[in-house]
């Protein structure tokens, strides 16, 4: 028999090798959701420092009994309120990527798991395989040895098969 015959084939190889390219998808597009998740993560901690840097320097403002033009006052107002809706919205921007990058770390875990099934399924049919060919291995020596067996009875070494008549002394 050839050895080609007997050698291993997976038949679920192109479905691996498919799982495999999908994590590999599922790994980039969570990577790149990571990337834009700390994106906005870090542009709503910057909105939320401008805005309470500017709240702390008018608090100092007042507890030091500075007055402001009403004017300035206004538009320092108007520069809070504008600044207030920028960090909401921010911080809208982030909660999504976060939900998205969320989304995709658990299809990235599902794509870990097809693959590792996979793999552990291949794993057990090549281990069946092995002990397959160690059994048609060990039947081809039994049957060979049996066979020699056979082989030598026609060459005089057994008597099975061939019987002896054994003369009586009255004979």
């Amino acid at each position: 028999m050839p050895r080609t015959a007997l050698s291993f084939r997976y038949p679920l190889e192109p479905l691996l090798k498919q799982r495999r390219w999908e994590k590999d998808a599922s790994a980039a597009q969570e990577r790149e959701a990571r990337r834009v998740l700390s994106a906005h993560s870090e542009g709503a901690r910057s909105a939320a420092w401008a805005v309470s840097s500017v709240e702390n320097a008018l608090r100092e403002a007042l507890k030091a009994g500075v007055s402001i033009d009403p004017r300035h006052h206004e538009s320092l107002s108007l520069y809070l309120a504008h600044a207030r809706e920028v960090l909401r919205e921010k911080a809208r921007q982030a909660s999504k990527a976060e939900e998205m990058h969320e989304q995709t770390r658990r299809g990235l875990l599902r794509s870990l798991q097809a693959v590792r099934g996979l793999e552990r399924h291949r794993q057990s049919k090549q281990r069946e395989h092995k002990r397959e060919l160690k059994q048609l291995e060990q039947q081809k020596q039994d049957e060979l040895w049996l066979t020699a067996g056979v082989g030598f009875r026609g060459r005089g070494y057994a008597t099975e098969g061939r019987q002896t008549q054994r003369r009586s002394p009255w004979q």
